[in-house]
């Protein structure tokens, strides 16, 4: 049976985090885990080895940055996209050069989001096959 791309969603707003499982997990047939706070976050990232995390910089117990920095050090390869309400280009700079694959500003479409981590997981699955 072939991997299931599984998606940690690290989002402070239950509403926005339900949604946003819902879509990846029913649209998008990915394996979803999901956190509303940094150090669960943290600890799903380092138990649960997903392959791609969706990120909100705005958490209620520490920054996002933090929760990312450590989530790759659990897991160098884990693919991350922050998904947030600053559209600060010192916080895209920061983010990009902690090695994020993107950078997506609150409000997006929910397509044009489930698009963007299809797109990553294509590119995993391409990875795991060699090519």
């Amino acid at each position: 049976m072939p991997h299931k791309i599984k998606i940690l969603i690290v989002e402070n707003e239950p509403d926005t985090a339900q949604t946003v499982e819902m879509l990846f997990r029913d649209y998008g047939g990915f394996d979803v885990v999901t956190a509303l706070k940094g150090a669960e976050g943290i600890a799903l990232a380092q138990k649960e080895r997903p392959d791609m995390m969706l990120l909100n910089l705005d958490l209620p117990d520490m920054s996002g940055f933090r929760v990312f920095r450590e989530a790759k050090a659990a897991n160098p390869d884990l693919m991350v996209y922050i998904f947030t309400g600053f559209d600060d280009q010192e916080f895209r700079d920061k983010a990009v050069a902690l090695g994020a694959r993107d950078y997506l500003v609150k409000p997006m479409p929910m397509e044009q989001i489930l698009a963007k981590i299809q797109e990553g997981a294509l590119e995993l699955e391409r990875k795991k096959k060699g090519g």
